[in-house]
This record gives C-alpha cells, structure tokens and sequence, in this order.
C-alpha cells in the first residue's frame, strides 16, 4: 500500500501537531491525528474522538482541503503504526519526518527528503526497511532507524 493524496491538512492540530486524512492505494481515507492512523470511517472518528477528546481538530480536520506531497514540510507522526504501508509518500520538502514512519514495518525503502532537518524515531520499527535514507541536511536523527534492520 502506497499514500496517493493528502484530502485535509492541518499544519497545528491536536496536541500541536499535523492532521492529515490520507487518500491510499487501497482506494479508502485514512485519519491521522499524531496519535493513530485508522481508517476514516464515522464509526472510527467516533472511537478516536472518545478516545482523544478531538473533537474539535477533527471537525476543522474535515473542512480544510488537502495540500500536495511537494508542499508537505511537517509529516510529523503521519502513517505511525501504518503496518500495511510498503511505499513511502514523494515529500520533497520535508523537513520535520519526527516519527513519520515509526512503525511501518512493512516499508521496503526509505523516502526522498533532501531537505529532512529532523528524522528523530522517523523510521524506528521499519522492520523491513533495507536502507537509510540519504539526508544530507539532517541535524536531529535521534533513534532514526532504532529497530531496522541494517541498524543492529
């Protein structure tokens, strides 16, 4: 599975950080609030805002258009826990990847960032990950591929 379209953005959301809904190659959305990445069904909103008390975010979440992948600067917490992804997102741009891809395990390559600042956790878990990522202008990188498999 691969992302295809970020539908809603919110650069500052809940707990002051991204939301995203995430159009995927399986064709359904996906909420990603910083905490979960879950499908966009009513019923799933309903358990995240129960368990997140986000109500608020997720409704303005809902009502403010996407941005495309080469305009994304903070992926912060974006596909977290995506277990199904194999295919990273094409972010040009990025700067802040903290926790992006924290447990993706099945992603198979790391993703383009030449202009990546902060990757701290960004790829922690990639169980399948068969490489670093070339970031030239990394600074902070804390635990990046802590749990990879080219990282023991």
């Amino acid at each position: 599975m691969r992302p295809v379209e970020i539908v809603h953005y919110v650069e500052r959301s809940y707990e002051g950080k991204p939301s995203f809904v995430i159009l995927m190659s399986d064709g359904k959305e996906y909420v990603s609030n910083g905490c979960v990445f879950l499908e966009n069904t009513w019923e799933k909103r309903a358990r995240l805002i129960s368990w997140y008390d986000c109500e608020v975010e997720l409704r303005k979440l809902l009502k403010i258009p996407g941005i495309g992948w080469d305009e994304l600067v903070n992926g912060q917490y974006m596909f977290r826990g995506c277990k199904a992804l194999t295919e990273p997102a094409i972010t040009p741009k990025l700067e802040n990847g903290a926790n992006m891809y924290y447990g993706c395990s099945s992603l198979k390559e790391p993703a383009i960032t030449p202009e990546l600042v902060n990757g701290d956790c960004m790829y922690y878990g990639c169980k399948s990950l068969k490489e670093p990522a070339i970031t030239p202008k990394l600074v902070n990188g804390f635990n990046m591929y802590d749990g990879c498999p080219f990282n023991t």
